[in-house]
This record gives C-alpha cells, structure tokens and sequence, in this order.
C-alpha cells in the first residue's frame, strides 16, 4: 500500500458512507461526542455538494481549503453515499427496539446545533412512532400501540449474550482521541490497539491478529 495521499481513491480520500458506518460504532459504545464530530462534519461536506452526498471526495486537510475537493471519478449520486444520510439520522436518533424481550432503548444523541427537530412515521412492528427532540429534553409517542417498554437510556452494545460474535470477549479499548483526522471526518485510521483489535475470541490481551481470529 502506498502512501497517503488526498487524491488517492483509498488512501487518503474521504468516505461519506464509511464515516457513517466509523459513527455507527462510535456511538454503539459510548464514544457520543467523537460521533457527533464526524456527523457534524460530514453534514457540512453535504452542504457543498448540494446536499447531495458524493461516493467520496479528496482528504485535503480543511484548514487549508474552505470547501471539500470533488474527487474527478467519484459517483454522484451514488446508492451508499445516500444512505450515508439516514445511517447517520439513524445512529444518532439512538433508538434500538428489542421486540423479542419488549423492550426499546432511546437517548437522542442529536448535535445541539441542529436542534429542535421532529422525526415522525418511524416504523416499529405495525405501529408509526415520532420524536420531538428539543434542547430541554425529548419525546417518543407511539410505543404504547406496540407494547413496548421504553428504556430512556443509550442502548447496550450487546441487547443479549446470544448476539455477541463468534463467542467473543469484549476488551476495553482505548478512547479514539487520536483518530481525529485533520479533513471534514473521521477516516477510520485506528492506532495500534484500535476497533480491529478490540475483538479476541479467546478473551486476551487485543492484538492485530484479531480480524484473522474471527474468520477461523
């Protein structure tokens, strides 16, 4: 692999669907602030591209030009890229039902910046719920139709013990201060003991071997 490189298509460009998916896990354990950088971040690359999010754009550092470099071949509109969108609503809203136990996990984590907004005809079961999310606080109205107990707490990174992977135990991992990326969002570049190693299906110290571990 070569160096880094802003104008390369994999090592140095920006993402908008790979920070999506980088927010997803920051936010399903714990790392809030960290993921709202990113949202923010890549909101304001959206607002460039006329609120049209391209496959990816050049990784110039955002210090040095006010506005995100197209990248020549990237596709626009693009399928994942306008995903990207609605995986970030989606991560922020912080909304996890269960419906196996009953039970659903809420505590929008929406940037204050973008406050208030309103979420209506989110779909659960046969039921249509809507949040209001306000800078005093939040509703959710709908559960009641789907007889669910809401828990008004971000949800666990695991809902069951049955959904943890390949029987794996979970490490701490160090927080991702250090990943910050100096271009509109996080590039998902981990230091040495980061999210790839933070999985050890034998429960001991994180490693780099920890992506092979989980494919045996």
């Amino acid at each position: 692999m070569g160096a880094y490189n802003p104008m390369s298509y994999h090592n140095g460009s920006v993402w908008p669907h790979d920070n999506a998916l980088c927010l997803a896990g920051l936010i399903r354990y714990g790392f809030t602030g960290d993921a709202q950088k990113v949202a923010e971040a890549v909101i304001d690359a959206a607002s460039h591209f006329g609120h049209r999010l391209p496959e990816l754009f050049c990784g110039f550092p955002r210090s040095d030009y006010p506005a995100p470099i197209p990248y020549p071949a990237s596709c626009s509109p693009q399928a994942w890229a306008a995903a990207a969108s609605l995986h970030i609503v989606h991560s922020l809203l912080r909304l996890t039902p269960d419906l196996a136990t009953g039970r659903a996990w809420c505590s929008p984590a929406i940037p204050r910046r973008y406050l208030p907004v309103q979420v209506s005809n989110l779909r659960l079961g046969n039921s249509r719920l809507a949040m209001d999310i306000r800078h005093d606080g939040w509703d959710l109205a709908g559960l009641g139709s789907a007889r669910i107990t809401l828990i008004q707490a971000p949800p666990p990174p695991w809902l069951r013990k049955s959904d943890l992977p390949w029987r794996a135990s979970i490490n701490a991992c160090p927080r991702p201060a250090a990943w910050a990326h100096p271009t509109y969002a996080f590039m998902g570049v981990a230091p040495k003991h980061g999210p790839a190693a933070c999985i050890s299906s034998r429960g001991e110290r994180p490693r780099r071997t920890g992506v092979k571990e989980r494919r045996r």
